[in-house]
Formats: structure tokens, C-alpha cells, sequence
């Protein structure tokens, strides 16, 4: 019905659109009229739970899902199923973990929850990717910032080194990647009382938003804003007669 709203269309005869639904789904700022694609609104609803999910701990169903599938190492988020069933929605909520790492932001605290080497904490690459043959080389994985942190005393670890647990020495072509790592975490100290957080990159104040994360789904699309549409919302005519 919404569709042939906008169609030179009855039910008694056949004409041709008056306008693409592609087009009239976008946003004001790219020439749309803001209704939005549904595949993109329930991407976000979906998105806000798994955003709701390590806030709602006491939650039954946080309970239930943390029972049937277990958390993942960094203690927030529920592990990823291998196989998914229309039997099972969660499975499929799942699915959209990798599209939510790029909504996050991470804020380091006691790093408690923060994974080294699997999260980007420094910067918009997690260090496992960005120095691949140091990790080989580390005993640990999935191991927490605090785990790689030499601890001077029980209430402080701002002066303290870091242990990479590596195997063995690094050898000579593996300096480079050795002294790039070092810069990325110096200066890094970590807060015993302060716990670690996660901010939602498309809200200004941190916290999720079904109308931030819409909008920021849209501009994933790839489609770029056209000023003159821009400034035809903005005139003083009525948007309706």
C-alpha cells in the first residue's frame, strides 16, 4: 500500500511509476522522503540487542541465552552459534556482530574485558591483524589487556611493563613489528576501579540510539548526500498541503 502510494497506480488499470521506491526510501539529505528501507530498520532493531545484551545482565533472557550459548572471551558478548536454524532468531541476531564492532568504540579502564590482541583499542585495526607473525608467536590468545600487563602492586599498574608471552625470542625481521607494537601501547595505563567500557560511535553521547544507528546503516549503503535536496527541506514551504 505504501508503495503504490507513490504509483500511478488503482486497482482497475496498469501505468507506470511515478517514482522509484529505491529512491523514495532514502533520506531527505540524499533526495528521499525519509521512509527508509525496512531491511535496514530491522538491522538496527537487531543491532540494539545485541547492544542491550552485556548491559541487561539480571535480564531472564540475558540468562537464558548466556546458558544455552556461553560468552564470548571478552565477557560481554554472547558467543557465535556455527550453524544457524530458523528455529533459533538469536543464531541469526548473531550474524551481526561484525557490522556492531564497527559502531564501537573501545574506553579502557582495568582491562578486564578488553581483549589485547583480538579488539581495536589502538586504533581502527585490532593488533592481531594489523601484526599477524607476532601473534603466532604469543601463548596466549583471547587474552585481556590486563593479562599482558606486568603488575607492580595491587592497586596500580600505570607504572608497569607488558608481557607478551611469546614462545620464543623475536627474531631480527620481526624488530620492525616489535618496536611498532611498543609505540601502540605506550602510555597506556590502566584504572583498577574504572571497569572497561564500549561507546557507540554513532551517538554523539556514547549511547545506543535506534535513530543513530539507522542513519548510520544508511550511510554504509555507499550513497552520497546532494546538497540541493538539502536546502529544499530547509525552505518555509509547508511538507504538507
Amino acid at each position: 500500500m505504501m508503495r503504490e502510494f507513490l504509483w500511478n497506480r488503482d486497482h482497475d488499470s496498469k501505468s507506470d511509476h511515478l517514482v522509484s521506491w529505491a529512491k523514495v526510501c532514502l533520506s531527505k539529505k540524499k533526495g528521499g522522503l525519509g521512509i527508509g528501507k525496512l531491511l535496514i530498520r530491522n538491522k538496527a532493531l537487531i543491532l540494539k540487542w545485541l547492544c542491550r545484551f552485556p548491559q541487561e545482565k539480571d535480564a531472564l533472557w540475558h540468562k537464558m541465552i548466556k546458558s544455552k550459548y556461553g560468552l564470548a572471551s571478552n565477557s560481554w558478548d554472547s558467543k557465535i552459534a556455527s550453524r544457524t536454524t530458523y528455529r533459533s532468531p538469536w543464531k541469526f541476531i548473531l550474524k551481526q556482530y561484525d557490522i556492531f564492532y564497527k559502531m564501537v568504540a573501545f574506553k579502557v579502564g582495568n582491562g578486564d574485558n578488553i581483549r589485547f590482541r583480538e579488539d581495536a583499542w589502538r586504533g581502527e585495526d585490532a593488533f592481531i591483524n594489523r601484526f599477524p607473525t607476532l601473534y603466532r608467536l604469543s601463548s596466549l590468545h583471547n587474552g585481556k589487556i590486563s593479562d599482558f600487563r606486568v603488575r607492580h602492586g595491587a592497586e596500580s599498574l600505570s607504572a608497569s611493563g607488558w608481557n607478551f608471552h611469546f614462545i620464543r625470542g623475536i627474531s631480527e625481521r620481526k624488530l620492525d613489528d616489535m618496536v611498532e607494537l611498543l609505540k601502540c601501547v605506550t602510555n597506556v595505563n590502566l584504572s583498577v576501579p574504572l571497569e572497561d567500557r564500549r561507546e557507540w560511535l554513532p551517538a554523539k553521547n556514547g549511547g545506543f540510539s535506534f535513530k543513530s544507528c539507522f542513519h548510520k546503516l544508511q550511510e554504509m549503503e555507499g550513497l552520497a548526500d546532494f546538497a540541493p535536496y538539502h536546502l529544499v527541506w530547509k525552505t518555509p514551504s509547508p511538507t504538507k498541503i
